[in-house]
């Protein structure tokens, strides 16, 4: 149960972005393995979760739509590589999209993919520049881990400190940004 539609995963891959949306989700699991493990365990939190692959489908298009645009061109041209530049700005959807979602619980997952869609759609280097200063923290001074906190690791905390009995996460602390 990784989040797709159906029973049947060819199904959502097939009428939408096909295997691109399988690269950029397994790129992002090979580059930012700790942070894709913590998204996907987040997306499958009671009461709060969310499609993952649905989510990575998604994105997947947003991706080609700012590549179509030209808004990725610069960042392509400095990497030296359009897909590089794709999973560079995937990734910032996932970061953008996480960190909404554990800003606003009470919110549904759509409402918050609405607005990243239509943050990439302003200024997706906006997005690329936040995940980039991200993972260069967590690159610099501590581990990804350190700087991007999931409900999981925060009921732990609670538990082991003794601080009250399992109570979810703090819904005023920004998270990785």
């Amino acid at each position: 149960m990784i989040g797709f539609q159906g029973l049947d995963p060819c199904t959502d891959l097939n009428r939408s972005m096909g295997i691109l949306s399988l690269y950029l989700t397994l790129s992002m699991i090979e580059n930012h393995s700790q942070f894709a493990a913590k998204a996907f365990r987040n997306s499958q939190r009671e009461g709060d979760s969310w499609p993952f692959m649905c989510v990575a489908v998604g994105f997947t298009l947003e991706c080609i739509k700012a590549l179509r645009r030209g808004d990725l061109y610069a960042h392509a041209n400095k990497s030296n590589s359009v897909l590089q530049a794709m999973e560079d700005l995937f990734v910032g959807l996932f970061l953008e999209f996480f960190s909404r979602t554990h800003m606003e619980t009470e919110v549904h997952h759509a409402v918050h993919l609405s607005g990243v869609k239509r943050d990439c759609e302003k200024s997706c280097l906006g997005l690329l520049k936040k995940a980039t200063e991200f993972f260069a923290k967590g690159a610099s001074g501590g581990t990804v881990v350190n700087n991007f906190v999931s409900v999981e690791d925060e009921e732990n905390n609670e538990s082991n400190e003794g601080g009250g009995g399992g109570g979810g996460h703090s819904k005023s602390k920004k998270y990785g940004v």
